[in-house]
């Protein structure tokens, strides 16, 4: 069998790796949202934008003075997010974000696996506004941010949105995702994606899938969490009925069993708008992550190979 990195596309795996050690390069393509490298030691990851650090700014006073609740009970969108070691003492950040858009989820849900986690103050201020802080058992990794929520409910009827713990996400995030989401209620929706890519019959490496440049529906479309997507509720009952065999075979990659779990029933995810969007780290939550195993050493090739049948795998080769 030819090495993961093998024929034309595997060469453009090797050409961006190289060309990501470049520091500016590698600075361009993450603020384009092309590439998102690992941190360095020794990673710096303070905010450099003013406009950033401006952000930061406002969501620190509204956490600290707001009584606007995080919460819109008439809103039909459910808001989950996971967290886990020092990640936890910037939480609400990236939280607050959430809570202070222009659209409200009916609910906003931090789900942590980690009995000996103690709520921050500013993480207790965001719960007297409504948002839910959930206890569940150790083991689900990743799959933490969704899996709680979605075996916790018989029969879904609201979407759900999933965010990440280190993220700035902008005021009109949520607003975006529900409007798309109110369009077509019955695909995946996200605001970054990747094309998949083949060589042959097989699926080419990960790191040479290129960025979705469309926001025509496609099984094709790869949504990242990372930049927040929104599952119609068909999607999260798939969910729950496969249960946790992904803990077998995409242990750390939760996108792929997302996307694995819609295409297989053949719905498929939209990219919001044409250029795929990346938002803002919260500072000092990229001392750790899955970019090294995932990425950087093959782990996302190990768990696609692993996830995708052979009857996703004609689905998507029959996609465009």
């Amino acid at each position: 069998m030819p090495p993961a990195d093998a024929g034309p596309l595997g060469a453009v795996a090797r050409v961006r790796r190289a060309v990501g050690r470049i520091p500016g390069v590698r600075a361009l393509a993450e603020k384009l949202g092309v590439v998102q490298p690992p941190p360095p030691p020794g990673f710096d990851d303070r905010p450099i934008y003013p406009e950033v650090r401006q952000y930061l700014r406002e969501l620190d006073r509204s956490n600290r003075f707001s009584r606007r609740s995080a919460i819109d009970p008439d809103s039909e969108m459910v808001v989950t997010m996971t967290t886990h070691g020092d990640r936890f003492r910037r939480v609400h950040v990236a939280l607050e974000s959430i809570a202070s858009g222009v659209e409200r989820p009916g609910r906003l849900i931090l789900w942590l696996d980690d009995p000996s986690l103690r709520p921050s103050r500013a993480l207790r201020r965001l719960m007297r506004r409504g948002v839910e802080v959930r206890q569940v058992e150790p083991g689900l990794g990743v799959h933490t941010k969704y899996y709680p929520y979605v075996s916790s409910i018989d029969r879904h009827s609201r979407p759900l949105v999933t965010s990440d713990d280190d993220k700035l996400y902008p005021p009109t995030w949520l607003a975006e995702l529900a409007a798309a989401a109110r369009q077509d209620p019955d695909i995946v929706h996200c605001l970054r994606a990747h094309h998949i890519e083949f060589e042959g019959d097989r699926i080419a490496p990960y790191e040479s899938w290129t960025p979705c440049t469309s926001t025509e529906p496609s099984l094709r479309t790869f949504g990242t969490s990372v930049s927040g997507q929104v599952f119609p509720p068909r999607v999260l009952d798939l969910l729950r009925e496969a249960g946790t065999a992904f803990l077998e075979i995409a242990p750390k990659a939760d996108d792929v069993w997302l996307h694995r779990i819609a295409i297989s029933a053949g719905i498929p995810v939209a990219q919001v708008t044409e250029t795929p969007r990346i938002f803002p780290f919260v500072p000092e939550t990229q001392a750790g992550g899955l970019y090294m195993s995932n990425l950087w050493e093959g782990g996302n090739d190990a768990q696609i190979a692993a996830t995708y049948t052979e009857d996703d795998l004609r689905a998507l080769r029959a996609a465009r």
